[in-house]
């Protein structure tokens, strides 16, 4: 969590001397997020909190806006993926040990 909370910091940086800093904690939250196994930090209500927020303070940047909406739907999407692919499996294990018996 340690590493969100400062790429996020990062990415609520103001002013545009800062614009390559923000972009690149941005770009980096995307990567982040399009990864399943960081699924569980992600989906922390701080983080989508302080995303979101990011996307308020910011709103005139067209850029952050953009990509924080870009985040928020690889979180929303991954963790779909990530939960039907649990599914998937529980079904495939239910309908084999069923045939055990």
């Amino acid at each position: 969590m340690g590493a969100l909370k400062m790429l996020l910091e990062r990415a609520g940086t103001g002013g545009a001397d800062n614009s390559d800093i923000r972009s690149l904690a941005l770009q980096t939250l995307q990567h982040v997020a399009s990864h399943g196994a960081n699924m569980a930090a992600l989906r922390q209500p701080e983080v989508i909190n302080r995303l979101k927020g990011l996307a308020t303070v910011l709103a005139s940047d067209a850029v952050v806006v953009r990509s924080v909406s870009a985040i928020l739907r690889s979180i929303e999407t991954i963790s779909t993926l990530l939960e039907l692919q649990a599914s998937a499996i529980l079904a495939h294990f239910w309908r084999n040990s069923a045939q055990l018996f």
